[in-house]
Order: C-alpha cells, then structure tokens, then sequence
C-alpha cells in the first residue's frame, strides 16, 4: 500500500479547502489554558490548546500553499520522468551521447528540485 495520496484524495482535500469560511482566521488566547479560533469574527472553535488553536487558525492558508506546492513537485517530477524516458530511448537506440544523457539527468535534479525547494530568502529581508 502506498503511502501517497491519489488525485481522488487530493481532490477532496481541496474541495474541503475551498468549503472553508472564506477570510482571516484567527488564533486567540494563546497564553491562557484554553485558546480560540475566530474567522471573520465569528467563533468557530473554543477549548483548544495553543497548539491546536495554531493548527487550525493556519490551516486555512497552509493547506491550499501545500496543495499547490504538491501539485507543482508531481508536475515536475512527471516532465523529467518523460524527458528521461524519452533520452534513455534515443540512448538505448544509440542515437544520443552518454553525454546528452547525464545532461538530462541532471537538467531533471534540476526541474525537479526548484519545484520541489523552498526558494531561499536572503538573509536580511
């Protein structure tokens, strides 16, 4: 069994996303024994931990963020996956270089780690 999730299970956490309340969530009473989660002004969740109350405060932005950031890694994974395909073929038809091949690979590291990095912030911003 594989760990992944499937389009079907990707799917529907993005409709639970978008089904989220619209608007700025907020996580209150964070120094107390008992924390709240607010949107737009309204409680939606009370009797938390601080913790928890961060989770679900953040969870409306973060999930859509991971979500696209996912979705972007497995488009770039997919695209080296046919590039390399592709070259392996040319190779094993001796119609390419083992050259042309380790730029490929290479080329797909490449793809694949800016899509799936975090680009780095200098330091001092």
């Amino acid at each position: 069994m594989s760990d992944r999730l499937t389009a079907a299970q990707l799917a529907e956490i993005e409709a639970r996303a978008k089904a989220a309340t619209p608007g700025e969530w907020e996580a209150f009473g964070l120094f107390g024994n008992e924390a709240h989660v607010w949107v737009n002004g309204r409680l939606i969740a009370s009797g938390l931990t601080r913790n928890d109350a961060r989770l679900v405060a953040h969870a409306r932005t973060d999930i859509p963020a991971l979500l696209r950031d996912l979705r972007a890694a497995r488009e770039a994974l997919e695209e080296s996956a046919a590039q390399f395909e592709h070259y392996e073929r040319l190779h094993r038809e001796k119609r390419t270089t083992d050259d042309n091949l380790k730029a490929l690979v290479n080329w797909g590291f490449a793809q694949f780690a800016r899509a799936a990095l975090p680009e780095e912030t200098p330091s001092g911003e």
